[in-house]
């Protein structure tokens, strides 16, 4: 299989809508900063998670293109995109999880299925994971028999399972408590340092996270991306209309 290194991603002319009347995206030209962690941020419904969706390769566009190095994400064949999408880890919500298996199969289960580590690599790779994320009591029970925190727990630390480039977290903290959040936190500033994770979107309002990683913030505003940074700039400048 192909190796990629994810090195650019951004949107040409995309639209993305719900109906007439609930625009996300609308011919959107933007390219999304890289080797940082950036949230997006905007008020509820505004199409955040949708975008996420985006990214992750979950949804498509309607119209124009989701590019990743410089490629049509959505343009791509099957066997094309295999490559990226095992570069890409993504946590939404409470969503994913297989309910006839456990905790640790639902964890295990990429590896095993690309054939990506030997059996004991992959058994010290999940406990790792497993015991970072303090899923170990409830590793061998199924989805549906733990507390919803263990299961929103479980969701995030999947995310981290295949080592990707690209991390995408969909309001990772909800239901989380404190200790959690902090574990998390440390846990992309360790992957990040090592240079396994390169890339982090995410939605958030917690301050602990904010606070302790987010470098960027993208404003979705009026169906476009927009950089803080530059728009901060351009305000200052009385530049903004």
């Amino acid at each position: 299989m192909t190796e990629v290194n994810i090195g650019s991603i951004g949107f040409s002319g995309l639209d993305f809508s719900f109906d007439e009347d609930h625009k996300v995206l609308s011919k959107c030209d933007f390219q999304m900063p890289m080797n940082t962690v950036a949230r997006l941020n905007g008020p509820h419904g505004c199409g955040k998670s949708t975008i996420l969706k985006i990214l992750a390769g979950m949804i498509e566009p309607m119209r124009g293109d989701y590019i990743i190095n410089g490629k049509p994400f959505n343009q791509m064949s099957f066997e094309e995109l295999i490559p990226y999408r095992l570069k890409i880890g993504y946590g939404f919500e409470y969503g994913g999880l297989i309910n006839n298996r456990t905790i640790y199969q639902n964890l295990i289960l990429p590896i095993q299925y690309h054939k990506l580590m030997d059996e004991d690599e992959a058994k010290n790779h999940i406990d790792e994971i497993i015991e970072v994320f303090g899923l170990r009591r409830s590793s061998g029970y199924r989805p549906s028999s733990v507390s919803g925190g263990q299961r929103k727990l479980a969701c995030i630390a999947r995310a981290f399972v295949m080592n990707p480039q690209l991390l995408i977290l969909d309001e990772p903290t909800h239901g989380l408590n404190e200790k959690s959040v902090e574990n998390l936190s440390n846990y992309i500033r360790d992957k990040m340092k090592s240079g396994i994770v390169k890339h982090v979107f995410l939605t958030t309002e917690n301050p602990m996270l904010i606070e302790s990683l987010v470098k960027k913030d993208l404003i979705v505003q009026d169906g476009k991306l927009v950089d803080f940074d530059l728009l901060y700039e351009n305000v200052a400048g009385g530049k903004a209309s």
